[in-house]
């Protein structure tokens, strides 16, 4: 976050909370489980791209990488 120059800073609960507002649980949204259809993915440019075309869904550490200080802006 600190890369990106996000202004969030990251919270952590002290405890589980097992009932929490659709609008604030986010535990569902990110995983390995839930796999990757439906999400659109904007291309940026990797180094490969010549050879290899543009390879989504990979990490964040590829869009900084990649991208350096323009990854801010791809959110």
């Amino acid at each position: 976050m600190k890369q990106l120059k996000r202004g969030e800073a990251l919270k952590f609960t002290s405890e589980y909370e097992k009932d929490v507002s659709v609008e604030l649980d986010y535990r569902k949204t990110f995983g390995i489980k839930r796999g990757t259809e439906g999400n659109i993915v904007k291309p940026y440019f990797q180094v490969f791209d010549d050879r290899e075309g543009f390879k989504p869904n990979l990490s964040i550490v590829d869009l900084l990488f990649n991208q350096g200080p323009q990854s801010k802006t791809y959110f």
